[in-house]
């Protein structure tokens, strides 16, 4: 008689494109006073955890119609709708807003719902704090609150059409956000200076191939990380950037080369404006209180199994601030580098066997 094997084979698999993310895809920074709920063209997208201070990021398919949004706020206080998309829109008077008293229409957040009658969203303050309330991470401070006419609404409903210009636009979403509140960012496109701000910094603008990122904290004792995430696919990672902690003269500009430097120093992300799949990243070589950091795009498929490629290194990083509401910790977490080639495979191959032999 032939011996029989008895066994499980277990085989997971974890297959991971460049830093590009699917182009037929764009983002948005949204949040709600207090509870958000998404849909895109009826599909839920998802929620903001109910923490009006902490925008999420959200991806949504490039053909999609309609965005609706669903706000929950507290009895006796004010609520409201703030965000800004890649393609430019933002929070205004081009949405649709309307007051729950009972329960919303039927299919209120499907495509073809009418809402002709609804009236324009109401048009509040910006983002600046302009009114003594705290500035919402994440969204440019030149973005508005919008709501319903009535401003104390427990629940209010919103509406936007995205046309077929906004689905063609060429612009890009970009959100950094420093270790510290002190700390100041500084971002360039190929090879221009684009803006500068501290703590955090959000920019929509048009496509670029360069990233250029420079983050310094005034104190010397002080070591720099940073996450960033576009829309266009850029994540900070140990993959796609190189970092240097010295000023090299034209550092920022597109000719630049950059091979000298090396690949950062990768911690556990990440935070709600930020997209998940980013890092923080550091200077890889020495404690620093200033990086200076560069991206590009990154060709190829990589394909991972579970388990570790040899060269794995652990770092802790703890965001905390005095009286800071955000309270981002990143716990303790392995990551790890692999070789930089177009394709690689690792298989981790689990297998649990029985021999029987029958006679």
């Amino acid at each position: 008689m032939y011996p029989v094997y008895l066994g499980i084979l277990w085989l997971c698999a974890k297959i991971m494109m460049s830093s590009q993310t699917n182009a037929t895809d764009f983002a948005a920074i949204l949040t709600g006073d207090d509870n958000l709920t998404v849909f895109a063209d009826g599909r839920l997208v998802g929620y903001n955890g109910g923490f009006w201070n902490a925008a999420r990021w959200f991806t949504f398919p490039i053909e999609t119609k309609v965005i609706a949004v669903s706000v929950y706020n507290l009895p006796g206080h004010i609520g409201g709708f703030l965000g800004v998309f890649s393609n430019g829109v933002a929070t205004d008077d081009n949405w649709k807003c309307k007051e729950i008293l009972i329960r919303p229409d039927d299919g209120w957040e499907q495509t073809n719902f009418n809402d002709n009658a609804w009236p324009h969203a109401y048009v509040r303050h910006d983002n600046s704090d302009p009114l003594g309330f705290y500035p919402v991470p994440g969204i440019p401070l030149d973005v508005h609150w919008i709501s319903a006419a009535n401003h104390n609404a427990v629940r209010f409903i919103c509406r936007r059409h995205f046309t077929e210009e906004d689905k063609r636009s060429n612009s890009t979403l970009i959100a950094i956000y420093a270790l510290t509140e002190n700390q100041t960012i500084s971002l360039y496109l190929d090879g221009v200076f684009t803006a500068r701000a501290n703590d955090s910094l959000t920019v929509v603008k048009d496509q670029h191939e360069r990233q250029a990122i420079h983050v310094e904290d005034p104190s010397a004792d002080a070591e720099v990380y940073f996450l960033s995430s576009s829309s266009n696919g850029a994540r900070t990672d140990d993959r796609s950037w190189r970092c240097s902690n010295e000023y090299h003269e034209g550092w920022f500009l597109p000719n630049f080369s950059d091979t000298s430097w090396p690949r950062p120093r990768v911690g556990a992300g990440s935070t709600f404006f930020i997209s998940p799949d980013a890092k923080w990243i550091g200077y890889s070589l020495a404690k620093s209180n200033r990086i200076f950091c560069r991206w590009k795009t990154t060709e190829g498929k990589r394909i991972f199994v579970h388990g570790h490629p040899p060269g794995s290194r652990s770092v802790g990083i703890e965001k905390k601030r005095a009286g800071d509401q955000r309270g981002l910790e990143v716990k303790q977490k392995t990551t790890w580098r692999e070789p930089r080639i177009g394709y690689q495979i690792n298989f981790f191959i689990a297998v649990a066997s029985a021999y029987t032999n029958m006679s």
